[in-house]
């Protein structure tokens, strides 16, 4: 009996033996197949780990660009902001105040007055067009009355070189002789209601041209018989063959085209007793193909007295 259970006993735990090895293998196995997941949890949260890692480089890198480059120029920021908001509320004010209204200027300045319009930019300006000097700006006298024109947007140009009683070099020339021709024309014996033209070009030195609002772009003139309710008039006053003084008139009249005051295809007219500039411009501007006029092409003159 003994030996039959020393044999069943051995029996016995041959079988618990390999119960056990199976058992190790199958969770050998089971391990094995779990593995693969747990190398993609583990790749899963590096990857998170790194995301976290850059974020907080990023933050720290904005941190320190903040910290030590913007705050350190503060008076720089503030000046440059202040500089933005004055530019914006001068061109603010600049567009919002047009070549159109010349009936608002005030009365005449003293000379004090009048030395400060020379430093101070008392001119008009609409986008796309050039500066024009206000009335104000050369010391205007009230007009008398006016009227309005019969054309808009008007078919005629009339270009005219009032001769200057002395000679321009600078601004202040410039006033002088405008006032003189509004004097000239409101005075004994023509009695005019204010100065003839509608705009006056004035050539104040070699660098610079600058353009005066008379009667402005609305109201009829007094420069062209039979044209002043159906043209503008507008007189050069110096070198009218500069180019700077060219390029201004161009810029006036391409002005009037945007705004619609004067027709695209419009004709130039020539005053008698200003032949030279009036056949200086036909000549200069023929091949232009950005300023347009009926009698560009053809040899057809339109003159007034």
């Amino acid at each position: 009996m003994n030996s039959f259970d020393s044999i069943g006993q051995k029996f016995s735990d041959s079988e618990t033996s390999r119960a056990a090895l199976l058992s190790s293998s199958a969770d050998n196995m089971k391990e094995v197949k779990e593995n693969p997941k747990f190398k993609q949890r583990k790749s899963r949260f590096y990857l998170i780990i790194g995301f976290l890692v850059l974020a907080i480089l990023l933050a720290s890198t904005f941190t320190f660009i903040f910290t030590f480059v913007i705050k350190k120029n503060p008076s720089q920021n503030t000046t440059n902001m202040t500089t933005s908001k004055n530019t914006a509320t001068s061109i603010s004010m600049a567009t919002s105040t047009t070549m159109t209204t010349p009936d608002t200027e005030s009365l005449p300045q003293d000379k004090t007055e009048q030395q400060k319009s020379l430093t101070t930019c008392r001119c008009s300006f609409l986008l796309g067009c050039p500066i024009v000097f206000s009335r104000s700006s050369w010391n205007a006298r009230p007009y008398r009355s006016r009227r309005n024109l019969t054309t808009s947007p008007v078919r005629h140009i009339v270009v005219l070189e009032p001769k200057p009683s002395n000679l321009i070099t600078n601004q202040q020339d410039c006033i002088r002789e405008i006032k003189g021709f509004q004097d000239y024309h409101m005075g004994e014996p023509r009695n005019w209601d204010d100065i003839a033209y509608n705009f006056m070009l004035c050539n104040d030195n070699d660098d610079q041209q600058q353009i005066y609002i008379g009667r402005g772009w609305t109201y009829a003139g007094a420069h062209c018989k039979g044209y002043n309710e159906r043209s503008l008039g507008i007189g050069v006053i110096g070198n009218y063959t500069s180019i700077k003084s060219l390029n201004v008139f161009k810029s006036l009249i391409q002005c009037g085209i945007m705004k619609n005051d004067i027709l695209r295809n419009f004709t130039l007219v020539r005053h008698n007793l200003s032949k030279d500039i009036y056949e200086y411009y036909l000549q200069y501007f023929r091949n232009d193909t950005k300023l347009q006029y009926t009698n560009q092409a053809s040899n057809q003159t339109v003159f007034c007295e």
